[in-house]
């Protein structure tokens, strides 16, 4: 537990904070109490007093609270840059466990965070112990399994609820985690005696306290340094860039030119983030920054583009529709000539330009192919198509269709 000194720090902040919106309220004050060493699991110990430390009291949910509603709790900012506040680190105390059965040991836990929000590591005050199944304390490999259980962004733990932890009725202890028989999780998800303490913990790191965190450094980086974080060498700082700029409403033809450069080197991995900021765009100008990439040889892109447009509701403007039909006799997917003709048939059924393009697929190596393309056509606007065309592949491949 804090003692008294943190206990009255932490009390002070909470009198001293004002509504910032977006389920934060901040305050700031000057912290005399104690930090956590930078080792994945540590004591904390000592700082020099003169550090300045933001108190955000932000409200969010965790899946195990046994309200089902949101929590209200204070996520401290270490400021150790006045000229960069948007590179803090961030921690948190939290209970070490919501637990399904009520009956277990519950300790407070101090989580932190890096700027991007992501989990770095766990500390606890001395002489503080985790507690797992049969009353036994944490060993040493027991801290470092859940340190590795709480930097897995991907464990199985995202996707279960409170209630799907323990299976009924399947005998056991009634002790945190052998209540009964777990469901089925790998065992690196898990400290073995300690599965709710590791629920509970995984989703205060890795849960919708990140995205507060990313929103908190967000709102403190200048508008004008985003740009720069768009074409960082570090993937994660570009991701966090284009959701800032996705969130805050921002556009500019600056921003546009350095979302095509990522396009055009295949930033695979940024994709969800471009076309999530596209998405904020008016229709007309993400247009305009997709269209240079309708005859592109990387087939994620393309598929990105045709989901991108998919969600229009209406396209006035065809031309990425043409250039796309144009380019379509080159891929190979049968996927993305479906993906395609479902967003034509969707916008574009009657256009007879993009309907002589289409034409062309019914010469495709891949019959697959060839047989959607001939099936769109048939479907299509009688004054669209070459019926001629369509007649003659019909009768030749009258047994394959």
């Amino acid at each position: 537990m804090m003692d008294r000194k943190r206990t009255l720090i932490a009390t002070t902040a909470t009198l001293l904070l004002s509504l910032q919106g977006c389920g934060v309220e901040t305050a700031e004050f000057i912290t005399p109490g104690e930090r956590p060493a930078a080792a994945a699991f540590s004591h904390s110990s000592p700082v020099d007093e003169s550090e300045k430390t933001s108190a955000h009291k932000v409200r969010f949910y965790h899946p195990a609270n046994k309200s089902g509603g949101e929590e209200t709790r204070t996520l401290y900012q270490d400021i150790e840059d006045a000229d960069a506040p948007y590179r803090s680190d961030y921690y948190m105390d939290v209970p070490s466990v919501y637990c399904g059965e009520g009956i277990c040991k519950i300790d407070i836990v101090r989580l932190h965070w890096d700027w991007l929000g992501r989990y770095t590591h766990f500390s606890l005050e001395p002489p503080t112990d985790l507690e797992k199944g049969n009353e036994e304390d944490f060993t040493e490999a027991d801290y470092q399994k859940l340190q590795s259980v709480l930097s897995n962004r991907e464990s199985g733990l995202a996707d279960l609820s409170k209630d799907e932890l323990i299976l009924p009725n399947a005998g056991g202890e009634r002790v945190d985690g052998l209540t009964g028989a777990t469901v089925s999780l790998r065992k690196s998800d898990y400290v073995e005696g300690a599965i709710w303490t590791c629920y509970t913990l995984w989703h205060f790191a890795n849960g919708a306290l990140t995205g507060l965190i990313r929103n908190l450094s967000g709102d403190e980086l200048p508008a004008e340094e985003l740009p720069n974080l768009i074409v960082s060498d570090r993937d994660a700082e570009a991701s966090f860039a284009l959701q800032q700029v996705a969130r805050q409403g921002l556009e500019s033809d600056r921003i546009d030119t350095l979302v095509k450069q990522l396009l055009a080197q295949q930033k695979t991995a940024l994709y969800p983030d471009v076309f999530d900021y596209l998405e904020t765009l008016p229709t007309e100008r993400s247009f305009r920054v997709l269209r240079e990439f309708a005859n592109t040889d990387d087939s994620k892109l393309r598929l990105e583009i045709i989901a991108h447009l998919q969600k229009t509701d209406e396209i006035t403007d065809r031309s990425l529709l043409i250039d796309l039909s144009l380019n379509a006799s080159q891929w190979d997917s049968f996927h993305e000539v479906h993906r395609l003709l479902a967003l034509l048939r969707q916008h574009a059924a009657g256009d007879a330009g993009i309907n002589q393009s289409i034409s062309t697929l019914l010469n495709h190596d891949n019959f697959v192919i060839a047989r959607k393309a001939y099936w769109y056509l048939a479907e299509a606007p009688e004054g669209s198509i070459d019926q001629a065309l369509l007649e003659s592949f019909r009768q030749q491949n009258l047994a394959r269709l």
